[in-house]
Formats: C-alpha cells, structure tokens, sequence
C-alpha cells in the first residue's frame, strides 16, 4: 500500500480532532437528550471526516474506494442524524414516529446497501 501526503487530508484529521475534542467536552458536560444525538451526530460526521482522509492519504484504487465506503457510512447516518437532531432541538419529538423514521432510514440504508457491495453491481461507483 503506498500513500501520498496531502494538506487537506491533514487538515481533515485536525478537524476530527477537534470534532471529537467537542464530543468529549459535550458528553462530560451535558446529559440532555438534545446532547446526546449531537454527540452521535459529531461522531458520525468524524467518521465522514476521517475516511475522507485517509482515502486522500492512499494511491491505491483499492484502498480509495475501502474508505470512499468507510467515509460513506458517515455520510448516511449523518442525514438521519441530523434530522433526529433537528426534531429534538425544536421539540417535534412525537412528530419523529417510529413509521416516519423507519420510512426514512430505509431509504438511507439502501444507498448504504448499494454502495458496500458496489463491485458487485457498478451502480453507485461505475467508473473507479
């Protein structure tokens, strides 16, 4: 596996660093349920984060499109994430039934699908 140096993939982990210095801060601090999905939806953009690095780092087209997915699950549940924490940060908790958030997630999850077995279908990644 052979890798390059790239600034912005440095200046991706600085900021995951920095993302989960926020989490720590947060989860120590702040017990609250708006807390809470903040702290999962900070972690879920650090994986976003870190993946995208990491695939800046590598050369190899195996090795991009592994974290191009890693990256990927981050990019899926951030969505949701940010949805959940939008509908607790304004007090629409019963509006976030179980039916509407499944209805949602499904169709996260079948980019999800789509994406981690790729090589399979060529769908989502034709021309890597």
């Amino acid at each position: 596996m052979s890798t390059q140096i790239h600034p912005f993939s440095i200046l991706l982990l600085v900021t995951a660093l920095c993302s989960n210095v926020i989490v720590l801060t947060n989860m120590q601090k702040h017990r609250d349920k708006r807390s809470q999905v903040a702290v999962i939806l900070m972690l879920s953009i650090t994986l976003w984060m870190v993946g995208e690095a990491i695939e800046y780092f590598n050369t190899t087209q195996v090795a991009m499109l592994f974290w191009m997915q890693i990256q990927f699950i981050g990019i899926c549940s951030a969505s949701v994430i940010w949805l959940m924490y939008t509908v607790v940060h304004t007090n629409q908790i019963s509006w976030l039934s179980p039916n509407r958030f499944l209805g949602i997630s499904f169709f996260v999850l079948i980019s999800l699908i789509l994406v981690l077995t790729n090589e399979w279908h060529g769908l989502v990644f034709s021309q890597l």
